[in-house]
C-alpha cells in the first residue's frame, strides 16, 4: 500500500478564495464534526466503489482544513492526510468542475511535488468537489493512479455523482446529530417540566392555605385538601359545585367582575376579601388571590386561586368596631366632661358635655394642645 511523504512541498495554488469566503467554508466544514473521527463503513464503501469503478489503486475522501487535508476514508493509501500546501485536493476545491490531471509529471503545478517525485508517485489525479447544500466546497472525492490516465466526460459525471452521495451522507450525519440533540433537549425540557409539576403538586396539596384551579366556566379542575376542609366538603362533593354555588350572593358580583377584567387583560391578578358558604350553611371570610394561566399564544386556560381563612381576623375587627361604638355612645351621652389627651397634651377626644362646659366644639379642639384652649 502506498504512503504519502510527510515533508512539505510548496506547490503554486490556483486563485485562492477571499479570506471571508474561506472562513465561512471552514466554519461549514467544522460544523459537520467529522474531522479526526474514526473510519466509518458508509464512507469506506464509497471510496472502495470508486476505486473499482475506475480501476484505480487509490481513492480518497479528503476534507480540506485550514492547513491540512485529512482523509475521512482512504482506499489503497496508508495515510491520514497531508499538509494543505502539497494537496492536489486544495486545487480541486477551487475548480469549477472535476479537476483532472492526466500526467502530474508534465503539469507545472504538480511536477515538483513530493507526491509526484516520491511515493505514491502520483501521475493521474481526478477529484470531484464535495459541495454542500450551502455551496461550500468541503473537500473532494478523488481517485489516483501512479500512471498517466484519461478520464472522459462520463467518468467525470460518475465521480461527481459519487461525491454527491458522500455529501448526502455528511448531511445525514448532521441531520441525525441535530435530531439526537433536539431529542435530548426535549427530554431535558420534559424532565424539567416533570420536576416542576412534581414541585407544584407537592406545594399545592401540602399548602397550609386553600388552593384551587378552576376552569373559565367556574368548574373546579383541582382542589387541595385545605380548601375542602375550610368549606366542610369532601373532595368529590366540592368538585361538583361551582364558584357561584359556594360564594355568598352579596360578594359574587365583585368577584365575577374582577375575573372578567382578568380575562380582558386589564389586570394581571386580583386580591379580594369575600365570604364563602360552607357545607353546613355557615359563612367564612376568606382573603383570595386570583391569577390567570395562559398558553404560549396568550389564550386563557384556567384560573389559580389561593384562599386564606380570615374569619378570626374579621371577628376581632368586628369586636373592635362594636367596642369602639359602645365607647363612643358612652362618651357622647355622659353628663360629665370627657376629654382625652395624649402625652403631649394634644386633644384626642372631646365629648358633648365638654363642648357645653368649655364652649368649644369637638371639631375646633381635636388635634390642638390643651394649653391653647384653657387659660390657667
Amino acid at each position: 500500500m502506498a504512503a504519502f511523504p510527510t515533508e512539505n512541498a510548496l506547490v503554486p495554488a490556483d486563485s485562492p478564495a477571499t479570506p471571508a469566503v474561506e472562513e465561512s467554508r471552514l466554519f461549514a466544514l467544522r460544523s459537520y464534526k467529522v474531522i479526526d473521527t474514526v473510519p466509518e463503513a458508509s464512507f469506506d464503501r464509497i471510496t472502495a466503489l470508486a476505486a473499482r469503478l475506475f480501476d484505480m489503486p487509490i481513492a480518497l475522501m479528503s476534507l480540506v482544513d485550514e492547513d491540512r487535508q485529512w482523509f475521512k476514508s482512504s482506499y489503497g493509501l496508508d495515510s491520514q492526510g497531508t499538509t494543505r500546501e502539497m494537496a492536489f485536493c486544495d486545487h480541486a476545491i477551487r475548480s469549477e468542475n472535476v479537476l483532472v490531471v492526466n500526467d502530474a509529471s508534465l503539469d507545472s503545478r504538480f511536477a515538483d511535488s513530493l507526491l509526484v517525485t516520491e511515493e505514491p508517485f502520483i501521475r493521474f489525479y481526478a477529484g470531484a468537489p464535495l459541495v454542500n447544500s450551502e455551496g461550500y466546497r468541503l473537500g473532494t472525492l478523488c481517485v489516483i493512479d501512479s500512471k498517466p490516465r484519461e478520464f472522459d466526460a462520463s467518468s467525470r459525471q460518475t465521480l461527481n455523482d459519487l461525491a454527491d452521495i458522500v455529501v448526502d451522507e455528511l448531511e445525514y450525519r448532521v441531520s441525525t446529530r441535530r435530531l439526537l440533540e433536539e431529542s435530548a433537549a426535549r427530554r431535558d425540557v420534559q424532565k424539567a417540566l416533570t420536576e416542576t409539576q412534581i414541585r407544584f403538586e407537592s406545594a399545592f396539596h401540602r399548602s397550609a392555605i386553600g388552593m384551587a384551579l378552576f376552569a373559565l366556566d367556574g368548574h373546579w379542575l383541582e382542589l387541595n385538601d385545605r380548601f375542602c376542609e375550610m368549606l366542610g366538603y369532601r373532595h368529590d362533593e366540592l368538585a361538583l359545585l361551582t364558584i357561584k354555588d359556594i360564594t355568598f350572593p352579596e360578594d359574587l358580583e365583585e368577584d365575577l367582575n374582577l375575573m372578567g377584567r382578568l380575562l380582558a387583560q386589564e389586570i394581571p391578578n386580583y386580591l379580594l376579601e369575600k365570604r364563602f358558604i360552607r357545607a353546613d350553611g355557615s359563612l367564612i371570610w376568606a382573603a383570595i388571590s386570583v391569577s390567570l394561566v395562559r398558553n404560549g399564544a396568550g389564550a386563557p386556560l384556567y384560573f389559580v386561586k389561593q384562599i386564606q381563612d380570615i374569619s378570626e381576623r374579621k371577628r376581632i375587627e368586628d369586636d373592635l368596631r362594636q367596642s369602639e361604638a359602645l365607647k363612643t355612645a358612652i362618651v357622647d351621652t355622659a353628663i360629665d366632661c370627657v376629654v382625652t389627651i395624649d402625652a403631649e397634651g394634644v386633644v384626642l377626644e372631646w365629648n358633648p358635655a365638654a363642648e357645653k362646659t368649655f364652649g368649644y366644639t369637638r371639631s375646633e379642639v381635636i388635634g390642638k394642645s390643651m394649653s391653647e384652649l384653657i387659660v390657667p
